[in-house]
């Protein structure tokens, strides 16, 4: 009967055993599902971040001529403007935005992520070497907010963004960007964005504020 016993013990024991090494590996593998999924993040914001600084016009469309045959800007104006070098400040954080975001019924397949920018509270440092900016896009830090139009005498555009954020695919996301050329001549703006074959595009823009 002792040895019975002893038997029982030790089996409890070793199910014991074999229950905590499950459990520890369970914990392992979703901190490392945890960690891959905060990753992929990351690196698609990065590649977001990247796309508007290599994509912002530098300089404002020139506006076809009154009496002109074409009334719209061709490729080829946009090309040339697009190949210019220029310097962007780009500000050294993701910040939450604090005015209002008005929602509207054929955004709705974005609604679950208009609402994520609204429950972001809290604001992230930019790391700046994960920007892939093009060799025409020299990127400025700049930290503190400007005021005054004699402030953009070192760029000529800013940027800033909010936090960014995405569905589960990975494929649809939103982020609101101020864009200025000086203190009175910027705006700032919802983004949807799409991904195909790897890269971002925008699909809808919804001016927030003009100045």
């Amino acid at each position: 009967m002792r040895k019975y016993f002893k038997f029982l013990e030790k089996r409890k024991q070793f199910w014991f055993k074999l229950t905590k090494m499950r459990t520890l590996f369970l914990v392992i593998i979703l901190f490392t599902q945890l960690g891959c999924k905060k990753g992929e993040v990351e690196d698609e914001a990065y590649k977001v971040i990247s796309f508007f600084v290599n994509n912002v016009i530098p300089f404002p469309l020139p506006v076809p001529k009154v009496n002109a045959k074409e009334t719209h800007i061709s490729q080829e104006v946009v090309d040339s403007i697009m190949k210019k070098h220029i310097s962007i400040g780009v500000y050294y954080k993701m910040q939450r935005y604090k005015g209002e975001i008005n929602f509207k019924k054929e955004d709705s397949t974005f609604l679950p992520l208009t609402n994520k920018l609204k429950e972001l509270l809290n604001e992230k440092e930019i790391i700046f070497s994960r920007i892939k900016n093009n060799n025409n896009r020299k990127i400025i830090i700049y930290s503190k907010v400007k005021t005054d139009h004699k402030e953009y005498v070192d760029f000529d555009i800013s940027l800033s963004f909010s936090r960014i954020v995405f569905n589960k695919k990975m494929d649809k996301s939103a982020v609101i960007v101020s864009e200025y050329r000086s203190s009175l001549a910027g705006t700032t703006a919802l983004y949807y964005l799409i991904k195909n074959n790897n890269k971002w595009a925008v699909y809808k823009k919804r001016v927030l504020e003009v100045s």
